[in-house]
């Protein structure tokens, strides 16, 4: 008689390697937000009309950034890339949460 092959042995090797691709695209989103965001950073100071494309850009990526980050971290192949991924994203999303705080505390000053 055949043997009867579960499906999930050909899953279980491929969960290190889309783990590490979730990893890499997690650090690739988090640096692309903190470039977003310096490029809001700079796009502000002088009034430009893309200003509110890359602060858009830049939460999107940090939440996208640190969502896979958080998912590729349960493999041990990828754990330093989703760390760092995590991390970029967090400083970005750290810096976006403080700036309106820091506004309203130097308006009202």
């Amino acid at each position: 008689m055949a043997e009867f092959q579960s499906p999930q042995s050909d899953t279980t090797e491929d969960a290190p390697k889309n783990q590490l691709i979730l990893a890499a695209i997690s650090l690739i989103a988090g640096i692309c937000a903190v470039v977003c965001l310096a490029l809001f950073a700079s796009t502000f100071l002088i009034k430009a009309e893309l200003t509110i494309l890359w602060l858009m850009l830049a939460i999107t990526l940090s939440l996208f950034g640190f969502m896979l980050g958080l998912l590729a971290r349960r493999s041990t192949k990828g754990a330093k890339l989703a760390s760092a991924g995590i991390i970029l994203s967090s400083i970005s999303l750290l810096v976006m949460v403080v700036m309106p705080v820091y506004t309203v505390i130097y308006y009202f000053r």
